[in-house]
């Protein structure tokens, strides 16, 4: 199971990755007009949104990784600011691993799965897992 989420979440970020490629700029060949404010501006825009793509590809296991050190947190809050549905994934992925390290009763368990399983559904691209 936990293998089956941390595919769908890493596929899912492979998903945000590929719709901020889609929406970036299309720029014209060459250095932009230094008198063309508009060109200049698809640029800025052009190179903010590469960047993002390169960081979420550069860190993607930090969406995985079991523990998550405060450094590294920090890290992901940075790559994941104006995305706040890949905040989420980073949290769903946290209770799933606290659903599995703590000894609890059974009921109490399979009452946290079940609650885990609806918030997970809610995520279409891994709402099957």
């Amino acid at each position: 199971m936990i293998k089956d989420l941390t595919k769908g979440v890493l596929k899912a970020v492979a998903k945000e990755r590929e719709r901020l490629a889609r929406s970036k700029p299309k720029l014209k060949r060459g250095r932009p007009s230094s008198k063309e404010k508009e060109a200049r501006r698809r640029a800025r825009t052009s190179k903010s949104i590469q960047q993002k793509i390169s960081d979420l590809f550069q860190d993607r296991s930090l969406f995985v990784k079991r523990r998550v050190k405060a450094s590294e947190r920090k890290r992901l809050m940075d790559i994941t600011r104006g995305l706040p549905h890949l905040r989420k994934l980073r949290e769903i992925m946290e209770h799933m691993y606290a659903l599995f390290d703590r000894r609890c009763r059974t009921q109490k368990a399979l009452d946290k799965l079940e609650k885990l399983r609806q918030w997970v559904k809610r995520f279409t691209w891994i709402g099957d897992t």
